[in-house]
């Protein structure tokens, strides 16, 4: 449930400006300025006991002596007086605070801040915005409590919602890029250092907000993930897009990792799969998250990734072949044929998916009409694009564009899309009736990408450089009891060659792995200390070989063990603790490309086991379990079945497991199962 208080931030009654100037260089001038440029219809109260009237208004001396009750407070004084500020407005009932000052990185002025901030809360319930923020937009209610120069041009209300971390970012595609591509803002909110309110609070106020259909967020990382998912679901429940931009991707993997799941994990991939998890569109980087933010604004998201393109151009035709395969988009072949009048019409037209027309002028009177009718009316198309160069730069040819396409409009829903050259007047006139404009095929492309659903999620990061595990390692016989719900291969325990003989005459195998177990000795395949797959004319060499080598390690006395050699793809599956998700499980191709080809997919635990298929199938490599060159469809349900296992098991004993590595979990051909060769578990410390 959010915080009542919360909404003296988004529509307060009154507004006090502590710190208030008559300087319009100063902040507490700034605000009092945009207050004023956005029309804000509520009362304003300048506080500053050396002013007796700013700006036309009466100054009050302390937030104590203003008459009416407050609501919201925005603090234009120094970091050393915020804390005593602070108090007064809690003393005064104040419900929310918007605090600009920076300067709380020295830790006594910090501690006086929260013990200021604790007391506040207690006397009124206070909420603050900030430190080190630029304040609030809110083109809906007029309330502009900031002291930035957006307030200076007219606002222009709009239905998309702008939370920031970076009053920079957040003030640039918030406002003044929404207003480039025809849209305005509901409001753009800085958060600042987040001492108190934090993107999840804004996020699950504002998914209540009728005046609301998309949520902007941009920010760095949160604190706490699971959280921030709820907010995300609850606007998605209530009808709203949240796009996610997250920037700072390098990788912030986990402390002192031990296992292949912990090398891979980082920050950035987590969030994007616990962000996609929630029903959130994540952007990659700030181009996608305008387009995606726009896509989602005008209501021209398409409901499936196939496309169909009419071109002018056969070049065109060629750089939307290359953009639809590089962002995993389709564009199938077309199903109706055309009829021998349109065949008439588009005399040089090469009919098919794209469609070249051969161009707009040879093409014939309704050529471009006839071309785009044709493609909508293939039933295996969600989205309808048209290339037109640099022909609509100039207004001669506009009318007749915008003509064919208004015709076309009338004849299908699917969303229709322009790219090319084109004057900013043209694609305005385009939007009034539904169609969006870009300039390039690629982005056009990559933008739909991004929306479309069952995208595809963008590779992990490189792995960061750790320090060794000072955890403990629990490997072998104790790591497979442990994790006893997940199938296994067969282990025995053999001291030597007639005891391998016989364990593979009672395994019924003709072929098995020979290996040393030891939770003391890493990278055993680098030592040779794993065989190839043997005969049983090959056992006793083999024993003395291992024999030996183990005798020279570190742990002399380590078991020789024997499993039967099963064939099969190989998986990786693991689960770990992130620090913001909390438990979160993984799959990769698995066994020893695991860290060179690093196809992975990240979730939070636990999943199900449907959202265990849906991992499995978004891997890179899913061709090879659905059966390449001739190789038999692999058991993907079984896989399925033991990461949805393992995602149960991490989520029930993550206080007690750092990371657990699954590798490799050999899945079978169809109907025959999955099985885990080795486990290695990470405890806590």
């Amino acid at each position: 449930m959010r915080d009542p208080n919360l909404r003296a931030f988004f529509d307060p009654a009154n507004i006090a400006v502590i710190g208030a100037s008559a300087e319009t260089t100063r902040a507490g001038g700034r605000v009092l300025a945009a207050l004023s440029a956005a029309g804000y219809p509520g009362k304003v109260f300048p506080v500053n006991p050396n002013q007796t009237e700013i700006a036309g208004l009466a100054c009050y001396a302390s937030i104590a002596a203003i008459p009416d009750q407050v609501e919201l407070a925005v603090l234009c004084v120094p970091a050393s007086a915020v804390p005593d500020v602070m108090r007064q407005c809690g003393a005064a009932g104040v419900k929310g605070a918007v605090v600009f000052a920076d300067g709380f990185r020295d830790p006594a002025l910090r501690a006086q801040f929260d013990a200021a901030l604790k007391d506040a809360k207690a006397a009124s319930g206070l909420r603050i915005i900030g430190p080190n923020t630029v304040g609030i937009r809110n083109s809906h209610s007029r309330a502009y409590p900031t002291f930035s120069s957006a307030a200076e041009s007219s606002p222009l209300p709009g239905p998309v919602a702008t939370i920031g971390q970076s009053g920079g970012l957040s003030g640039v595609y918030g406002v003044t890029a929404l207003r480039r591509r025809g849209l305005g803002p509901y409001c753009v909110i800085d958060t600042g250092n987040e001492f108190d309110t934090d993107i999840s609070d804004l996020l699950d106020y504002l998914a209540d907000e009728d005046g609301v259909t998309v949520i902007s967020v941009i920010m760095e990382g949160a604190r706490d993930g699971r959280r921030l998912m709820a907010a995300a679901r609850k606007a998605k429940a209530n009808g709203k897009t949240v796009v996610f931009l997250k920037t700072g991707r390098s990788v912030a993997a986990l402390d002192q990792v031990a296992t292949h799941t912990g090398a891979l994990v980082g920050s950035a991939a987590m969030f994007d799969a616990g962000m996609r998890a929630a029903g959130a569109v994540v952007a990659r980087d700030e181009t996608e998250l305008m387009d995606a933010v726009v896509l989602h604004a005008f209501g021209k998201v398409p409901k499936g990734r196939r496309l169909g393109a009419v071109s002018p151009s056969g070049g065109y035709a060629i750089l939307t072949l290359d953009a639809v395969e590089r962002f995993g988009m389709e564009m199938p072949p077309a199903t109706v044929d055309p009829t021998a009048e349109q065949r008439a019409e588009v005399k040089l037209g090469v009919w098919g998916n794209p469609f070249d027309m051969s161009s707009t002028i040879s093409s014939g009177p309704r050529g471009l009409e006839t071309s785009l009718l044709w493609m909508a009316s293939q039933p295996n198309v969600d989205a309808i694009l048209l290339w037109q160069a640099a022909i609509l730069d100039t207004p001669g040819a506009q009318p007749r564009v915008f003509a064919a396409l208004q015709e076309m409009l009338r004849h299908t829903d699917k969303p229709v899309f322009g790219c090319g050259l084109c004057t900013p007047e043209f694609q305005a006139k385009l939007r009034e009736i539904g169609v969006l404009w870009f300039e390039e095929p690629t982005r056009l492309v990559r933008a739909l990408s991004v929306v479309a659903p069952e995208g595809e999620p963008a590779p992990p990061p490189a792995p960061a450089k750790h320090a060794p595990s000072q955890h403990k390692i629990i490997s072998g016989a104790a790591a497979r009891a442990a994790l006893a719900g997940l199938p296994h291969v067969a282990s025995v325990v053999v001291g030597d060659a007639a005891a391998a003989l016989k364990a593979m005459a009672d395994l019924g195998t003709d072929k098995a792995i020979l290996k040393v177990e030891s939770e003391r000795i890493a990278h055993k395949t680098e030592l040779g200390l794993v065989s190839s797959p043997l005969g049983a004319s090959d056992i006793q060499d083999e024993v003395a070989r291992l024999l030996a080598i183990r005798a020279t390690t570190e742990d002399p006395t380590a078991p020789l063990i024997l499993q039967p050699f099963v064939k099969g793809t190989e998986l990786a599956i693991g689960a770990f603790t992130d620090p913001v998700f909390g438990p979160c499980v993984m799959v990769a191709l698995g066994g020893i490309f695991l860290e060179v080809l690093r196809d992975t997919v990240f979730a939070p635990a636990p999943v199900t086991e449907d959202d265990a298929r849906s991992m499995i199938l978004r891997l890179r490599a899913v061709a090879v379990l659905r059966g390449a060159r001739g190789r038999p469809p692999a058991d993907i349900a079984a896989a399925a079945r033991a990461l949805a296992d393992l995602s149960l098991f991490i989520a029930a004993n993550g206080d007690k497991y750092a990371e657990i590595d699954v590798n490799p979990l050999i899945v079978r051909a169809e109907g025959q199962g999955a099985v885990g060769v080795d486990a290695v578990l990470v405890e806590r410390g």
